[in-house]
């Protein structure tokens, strides 16, 4: 029930092969969960732990207790290729000649999945977890942050990424800090995170790099968004025309071209720019260790006023 990638793969067969007694017909079925999540094998056999959840029509599905999730197999749909990449494939196979392996794309419905399985952050793991890195619980459930207890096989607190026309993805953030540190399902690269859905309306916005920096500012009362690295969504610069933007990136090497590259074209588009640089390598690293009142002063020594 793995493919090659290490992720589940489930037909509607396996699924009615491990639980044969699972209620039949509606657009949701439910059925005990037959993947070797240590969560989920050896569960008593009874209606409360039928955790993984069908849905029939779109053949998406999830587990509520170990966060497997994907759609069936037999509801996969042929990858159409473009002519040219049909070219290359076949001189690959003519002349024998092996490809690199690339990280396939994720299915469209994991996300949606994904994050159905997520839970509301107050009084959760992660909210303990990000207070203990400044941010109140009111500031993040503002940013429509989430828990999850098993973001693809553990804990984790789960930062929604959107863009125009709402969430293209969602980053995991496991708080026991142990490799990998995050896991993201969707394309990060097409949306920004926001500390308040309306914040790109903001007539003052300071961009950073990480999620938690957008929340640490956000904790001093400034409006921020993320972009979630040093690169930012096409769409961003035309959103953030004729308006101040503090570009709060990291205070390092990467931070400071990612800042002058974005300052040049949104400059071009009207905008108002400074340029925020942390004293420490960035604002949750300030927050933590000066606290709220702390940020709020370096910010007032830091900025003319965008």
């Amino acid at each position: 029930m793995r493919s090659d990638t290490d992720r589940p793969v489930l037909s509607l067969a396996d699924l009615e092969a491990h639980d044969p007694e699972a209620p039949q017909g509606g657009r949701e079925r439910r059925f005990f969960c037959p993947l070797p999540d240590p969560r989920c094998a050896g569960k008593p056999r009874d209606s409360a732990h039928r955790s993984l959840s069908l849905n029939t029509e779109t053949g998406l599905w999830v587990c509520h207790r170990c966060g497997g999730a994907g759609r069936l197999r037999e509801r996969w749909e042929p990858r159409r290729l473009d002519p040219r990449t049909q070219a290359r494939r076949a001189l690959a196979r003519a002349f024998d000649l092996r490809a690199s392996p690339q990280r396939p794309p994720d299915d469209p419905g994991l996300l949606a999945a994904a994050w159905a399985a997520t839970k509301p952050l107050a009084a959760t793991d992660g909210a303990r977890y990000l207070l203990g890195r400044g941010i109140p619980a009111e500031i993040a459930t503002a940013a429509e942050v989430r828990w999850s207890p098993a973001w693809f096989g553990r804990p984790a607190v789960v930062f929604p990424i959107t863009g125009p026309q709402g969430l293209v993805a969602a980053t995991g953030r496991y708080p026991d800090d142990r490799a990998p540190r995050f896991h993201t399902v969707g394309a990060k690269s097409e949306g920004v995170f926001r500390t308040t859905p309306d914040i790109l309306e903001s007539p003052v916005l300071a961009v950073t790099e990480a999620a938690i920096d957008a929340l640490s500012l956000a904790a001093a009362g400034v409006p921020a968004i993320a972009v979630n690295g040093a690169t930012w969504p096409t769409w961003l610069p035309a959103r953030l025309a004729f308006r101040g933007v503090a570009l709060a990136f990291d205070a390092d090497e990467v931070g400071d071209r990612a800042a002058e590259q974005l300052a040049r074209i949104v400059g071009s588009l009207g905008a108002k720019i400074e340029r925020w640089r942390p004293m420490e390598k960035d604002w949750n690293q300030t927050l933590v260790e000066r606290g709220p009142d702390g940020l709020r002063d370096e910010l007032a020594a830091i900025s003319d006023g965008v």
